[in-house]
């Protein structure tokens, strides 16, 4: 993917590996708390299990809220085909505030070995307007899909742009 000249200005993102253990404990649960919450718990087959973090990013809008992206998943350990619930977050955290408030909440289930995970790519301003937006993966296990998540407001984001899926060359 790639953008016009000029058009797009990158948002330096920490990972959990360059985040304090304190902010990173801190975001866990919150994130926790947010994927709890979300609808569309697969009708209860997941409720109850508790959620592995598996990826936290934060960067700044210039003027905003820090911006907190996370991916969470849960097992559901069957002995021929383990199932896994994979939830992807994007949530803000106000200025002075501790809590995080969930923008944009997404899952996917399915077989663990090909169920669909997503990946922050980077972080942005886009246009004249700097829109906040985000670059994310979509991994399908032998597809590929690319997506742009613009912040439509305030705690508020959208899926805006989703490539089609592409098969991964063997």
């Amino acid at each position: 993917m790639g953008f016009i000249g000029g058009v797009v200005a990158p948002l330096a993102v920490d990972s959990i590996g360059s985040i304090p253990n304190a902010d990173s404990s801190r975001y866990a649960t919150w994130l926790n708390r947010l994927a709890s919450a979300l609808p569309n718990d697969s009708s209860g087959r997941f409720s109850g299990l508790p959620f592995a973090v598996r990826s936290i990013s934060r960067f700044s809008i210039p003027d905003g809220p820090l911006i907190i992206v996370g991916t969470l998943s849960r097992q559901l350990n069957q002995e021929a085909t383990p199932l896994q619930e994979r939830t992807f977050i994007v949530a803000e955290q106000a200025h002075g505030d501790s809590a995080l408030i969930a923008g944009y909440g997404e899952r996917s289930y399915g077989d663990e070995e090909t169920i669909e995970s997503r990946e922050l790519l980077a972080a942005l301003l886009i246009g004249e307007a700097r829109t906040p937006a985000i670059v994310v993966s979509r991994d399908f296990g032998t597809d590929v899909a690319y997506a742009v998540f613009e912040r439509v407001g305030n705690t508020k984001w959208r899926n805006q742009w989703s490539s089609p899926r592409r098969r991964c060359a063997p």
